[in-house]
């Protein structure tokens, strides 16, 4: 009853995979974003990830198991529906993104930006950021990572340089800090948004750029008065959501993610409870954005 009478049980994908040759010595990355829900994947005949959540990311690293040009790469993964995780509708398969990464030898790992925008007791706001940095290649690596913030218009507010060396099949962090002033703010009636670029240069070519939205926002909680963003009172309006949706089950439309947070916030709503579940990481951005 629970699962609304879906069939459930084991399914199959297969992908042959075709990569370039110029894509010899990069790394490379399969990320899916979500399999419902006991989930094993094989890579030319290796098993290469084993995931029991139907809500987490999977990253396979194909980058040892690559083969080029006319020798297709056959992806295999298995999705077991019969395992549960809770009461309600869960899906089954590949219901979220998959995508393939390629990125130079020496770059910034995925999710590998962090920043966390802070304000001084000065009142102005600075952005420190760290950048793990990830080398394949046959030797240490030096480099410069830039990091830029960019207002909503995309224009740069503050930019800094470090220089890190990357050890072979070894990680470095970056550090830097930003001064970012005193930016716009980020609310619910207006979510302002700035963008961390963060590039990395070696030999004074860029071999890698990320851009992560940030907003610039106080939140605290006080016992007696509640919540304040921005030193104002706001009051909690909020929903309680599964990820399913009518007509499509759990696999949504990123669309359809904004449609339902549109009439949301139209009716008043300022606040979700993400139902027993990580979200995708598209409801997030949009959250961010709206």
């Amino acid at each position: 009853v629970s699962q609304g009478y879906r069939p459930r049980g084991i399914g199959w994908y297969r992908r042959a995979l075709p990569l370039d040759p110029a894509d010899r010595g990069k790394t490379i990355e399969l990320h899916f974003d979500g399999i419902a829900t006991n989930a094993t994947i094989w890579v030319n005949g290796s098993l290469a990830v084993h995931n029991w959540s139907g809500y987490n990311s999977v990253y396979v690293d194909l980058t040892p198991f690559a083969r080029f040009g006319d020798e297709t790469n056959m992806i295999v993964v298995r999705a077991d529906a019969d395992a549960k995780e809770g009461w309600w509708y869960e899906g089954a398969g590949l219901y979220r993104h998959v995508w393939l990464v390629r990125r130079a030898p020496v770059a910034i790992v995925s999710d590998g930006v962090h920043c966390d925008p802070r304000q001084g007791p000065d009142g102005h706001w600075r952005v420190p950021i760290t950048a793990t940095l990830a080398n394949i290649d046959r030797a240490a690596a030096n480099v410069t990572v830039e990091a830029a913030l960019l207002d909503p218009d995309g224009r740069e507010i503050a930019t800094e340089r470090t220089d890190v060396t990357v050890p072979v099949l070894g990680r470095a962090d970056a550090a830097l800090t930003l001064d970012a002033g005193t930016p716009a703010r980020w609310s619910v009636e207006t979510p302002t948004l700035h963008t961390v670029r963060t590039r990395v240069l070696r030999g004074g070519e860029i071999v890698d750029e990320r851009r992560v939205a940030i907003g610039f926002r106080t939140v605290r909680f006080d016992v007696d008065k509640g919540l304040f963003v921005n030193d104002r009172p706001v009051k909690l309006k909020g929903v309680c959501l599964h990820q399913d949706h009518a007509g499509v089950g759990v696999a949504m439309l990123d669309a359809l993610l904004a449609w339902r947070l549109e009439r949301l916030k139209a009716m008043g709503c300022n606040a979700i409870r993400m139902s027993h579940n990580a979200p995708t990481a598209e409801l997030l951005d949009w959250c961010d954005r709206m």
